[in-house]
C-alpha cells in the first residue's frame, strides 16, 4: 500500500516540479511562454509560400532597423518568432509579431493575412515539399487536403476570408506587396499602430528585395536543401504548372481565385 501511495505522489509531484522549474527558468532568462502571449499581439499568417518569410524579414526591418538581406536568419526568428518553431519567446516590443501558417482559429485576435495567387503558391509549395523529401509527390496531391499539413489552398484562404471568429484582420496580397510595397507597408504600420517613415520603409524594402534575400540564403543557408526564395515571380504557374492540373485547380479553387481577382 505504501508503495502505491508513493508512486501516486511521485506521479503528481513530477509535473508540478517541472512547472515550477519552468516558471523559475523563464523568469531568470526573461522568456515568455508562447501560450501566454496577449491578444494584442499580431499574427502574420498565410498559406505556405505566400510571402510569409519575406514579410518576416520586412517586419524585422520596420520594427528593429535590422537589414533583412544581411541579418542571420536566427536573428529574424528571434525578432518575429515562428509559432511552429518554438514554445518560448523573448518579448521585445508591444505588440509582438509572430509568423504562422495556421488555418482560421479563435486563438488569433489580431491578424495580418497574406494571400498569394493560389496557382503560384501551389507551384512554389510543390517544389518545397519535393525538397523536403516527398519524392513521390504529384501536383494532384495538392488538392488532397488530408495529405497536406495546412489543408488545401482554397480551404485555407476561404476560411480566413470568412473570418468566423471576428479577428481584427488586415488582408495583404503578395502581388500588391511586390507592386506597391511602400503603400502596403504603410497600411500595415497603420493597422499595427506603428509610426511609419517613408524613407525608412524604402530602405527596408531595398534591404529585403528578392535578390538580397536569395543571395543571403545561398551563402548562409536556411533549411539545408530547401529554397525559401526560389523564384518569387508573379505568374510563375504559367510555365511551371502542368496544364491538366491547372484546369483541375481552377475548377476546384475558382470561386476563391475569382473573389480575390486572380481570375
Amino acid at each position: 500500500m505504501k508503495k502505491i501511495i508513493r508512486r501516486k505522489l511521485l506521479q503528481w509531484a513530477r509535473p508540478r516540479l517541472a512547472r515550477e522549474f519552468e516558471t523559475r527558468f523563464l523568469r531568470q532568462s526573461n522568456l515568455s511562454r508562447l501560450t501566454d502571449r496577449p491578444d494584442s499581439d499580431i499574427i502574420v499568417t498565410g498559406y505556405p509560400k505566400s510571402g510569409n518569410t519575406w514579410f518576416q524579414h520586412l517586419l524585422s526591418g520596420i520594427l528593429y532597423g535590422v537589414p533583412g538581406g544581411r541579418a542571420p536568419h536566427e536573428l529574424i526568428e528571434l525578432l518575429v518568432p515562428d509559432v511552429d518553431g518554438t514554445a518560448y519567446y523573448r518579448r521585445l516590443s508591444d505588440p509582438m509579431f509572430f509568423k504562422s501558417h495556421h488555418p482560421s482559429t479563435h486563438r488569433y485576435k489580431r491578424v495580418i493575412y497574406l494571400v498569394r495567387d493560389g496557382r503560384d503558391a501551389m507551384v512554389s509549395y510543390y517544389h518545397w515539399l519535393k525538397a523536403e523529401g516527398r519524392n513521390d509527390l504529384r501536383f494532384s496531391d495538392l488538392l488532397d487536403s488530408p495529405s497536406l499539413e495546412y489543408g488545401c489552398w482554397h480551404e485555407h484562404v476561404d476560411g480566413w476570408l470568412a473570418n468566423p471568429y471576428q479577428a481584427d484582420m488586415l488582408v495583404v496580397k503578395y502581388e500588391d506587396l511586390k507592386k506597391k510595397p511602400v503603400d502596403i507597408l504603410t497600411e500595415v504600420c497603420s493597422f499595427a499602430g506603428i509610426d511609419s517613415d517613408r524613407q525608412h520603409l524604402e530602405w527596408v524594402i531595398q534591404e529585403c528585395c528578392f535578390n538580397n534575400l536569395q543571395k543571403k540564403e545561398n551563402t548562409q543557408g536556411y533549411y539545408k536543401n530547401f529554397k525559401t526564395f526560389r523564384r518569387g515571380v508573379v505568374g510563375s504557374y504559367r510555365d511551371e504548372m502542368p496544364e491538366d492540373f491547372l484546369a483541375e485547380f481552377e475548377k476546384v479553387a475558382g470561386p476563391v481565385l475569382k473573389r480575390l481577382g486572380y481570375l
